[in-house]
Formats: C-alpha cells, structure tokens, sequence
C-alpha cells in the first residue's frame, strides 16, 4: 500500500512540471525610418561616406507620468493635489510603460534634432531587477551620424 502511495505522489508531483510550448517573437521595425530616409542599423559600420555626430544614450524608466495621459482619465477629468511637492491641480498621473516604438521614436527624433539621418551600432537593453525580475529601465544606444 506505501509502494502504490508513493508512486500516486510521485507522479502528481511530476504532472504539475509540464511545460507548454510557446513562441515569443519580438522585433523592432525600422522600415518607417528607412522609407523616410533615416538609416538605423545594428552594425557598428556601413560601407557608405558619413560624418559622426555623437554617441547617444537615452534611458526610459517606468513609471508615474503626469505627461502621459490616457483616453480614460481625459475623459473623467479627474484632478488631484499633489502634497509632497504643492503642486496645483492638475490630472490624475499615470503608470507609463514606454513601448518599443515609442522609445524609438523618441530617440530617432532626438538624432534628428542633431543632424543625424542615421543611428550605426543600435542597442535596445532592458534593465532588470536581479531579485524582483521587474523592469528598472530601458536604455537606447547608438552613434548617430550623416550619411553623406
């Protein structure tokens, strides 16, 4: 009876570690850039005549942002005081967790705003938390550059 016990437990035990297949695709798509005319490109070299302009490094965290408004909270025109720094009214702040294209976006526009029509050696890096696994921040970096 403890023979047919323990292999009862034993394989409830294993049941509960089946692990499902998934596939997780995740890709960032420059070809609005490059149909505009802007290059970005992961590589650190392109066989083209450009000019360096600088070394950007753009650093997203999440967070509370009373910046980023969501259609909800327009519509509810809910306003609160904030104590800790007497601020006036103003709407009710909101989580922002910055998306891929966003941050992109952001960071094509700031290269732009140097002079740059290109981004050589593109990194998209996501800061974690070692023991929480939460998202500290995301960082974007590239040489920005004019391709002549």
């Amino acid at each position: 009876m403890k023979k047919v016990l323990v292999i009862a437990v034993a394989f409830l035990m294993s049941s509960c570690a089946i692990q499902k297949y998934s596939e997780v695709r995740f890709m960032t798509d420059f070809r609005p850039y490059t149909t505009a005319g802007f290059m970005i490109s992961p590589l650190s070299t392109i066989a083209a005549e450009y000019r360096p302009i600088a070394t950007i490094s753009i650093e997203f965290t999440p967070g509370f942002d009373v910046t980023y408004l969501n259609d909800e909270t327009v519509k509810k025109e809910e306003k609160t005081f904030d104590d800790l720094y007497h601020s006036g009214p103003h709407l009710k702040k909101q989580w922002h967790e910055p998306t891929s294209d966003e941050m992109l976006d952001k960071f094509v526009e700031y290269a732009k705003s140097l002079g740059a029509n290109g981004l050589l050696d593109y990194q998209a890096e996501v800061i974690r938390d070692l023991k929480t696994n939460t998202v500290q921040y995301y960082r974007l970096t590239a040489f920005a550059v004019h391709i002549d």
